[in-house]
């Protein structure tokens, strides 16, 4: 994260309730991919770390059957801020799965 960055991220870190966080992470454990995301018609990659909660994991081997042309990749070593942390390695992932596919955006 960049260094100016950073007392803006704590501000809103600290805007967090117990209740809000708790909330989030419900939201997070109880998501579920299904054959609604079939009408999704955007380009989708879906990144996550190998350290991630085992259903980001598993949307990332699933998302890609039920959208139609979407990616997935799971990124060895990496954990859940790992596209902040490893900024560089994001942007090529995205820039390659991008050029792979012809994609236009």
């Amino acid at each position: 994260m960049p260094e100016e960055k950073i007392p803006d991220f704590i501000t809103n870190y600290q805007l967090l309730t117990r209740q809000s966080y708790e909330t989030i992470f419900k939201e997070i454990m109880d998501f579920r991919l299904d054959e609604s995301y079939g009408s999704i018609v955007t380009p989708c990659f879906i990144v996550a770390g190998e350290e991630e909660s085992r259903n980001i994991l598993k949307s990332v081997e699933v998302g890609p059957r039920y959208i139609p042309g979407a990616g997935g990749k799971v990124i060895p070593g990496a954990g859940h801020t790992w596209s902040v942390g490893k900024a560089d390695q994001f942007n090529q992932e995205l820039r390659d799965w991008l050029t792979q596919t012809n994609n236009p955006l």
